[in-house]
């Protein structure tokens, strides 16, 4: 399970894919030793320790999905980072 903090500082549960929980370990541990002075509480944090802004989040995001050459449905918009918050999977 994932303890994720929202607006207001609510807190819920989320449960993730024993493959994503070791990918999470693995970031951690990258950024530990990369990021060593923290500026932020945040999980996420740029190699200066500090939340990423939002704008590099979608960029980066956005270059992903070219990378992983996930197109873009006719009639539709390209996904967003946004969306995955509303993804669930069975």
């Amino acid at each position: 399970m994932l303890t994720v903090t929202g607006k207001g500082g609510k807190t819920r549960l989320v449960p993730i894919h024993p493959t994503t929980a070791a990918m999470l370990d693995e970031y951690a541990r990258h950024r530990d030793r990369l990021c060593r002075q923290v500026r932020a509480d945040s999980f996420f944090l740029t190699a200066g320790g500090r939340r990423p802004l939002q704008r590099g989040v979608q960029d980066t995001f956005a270059r992903l999905l070219i990378a992983a050459e996930i197109g873009i449905p006719a009639g539709r918009r390209r996904p967003r980072i946004h969306d995955l918050r509303h993804f669930v999977s069975a």
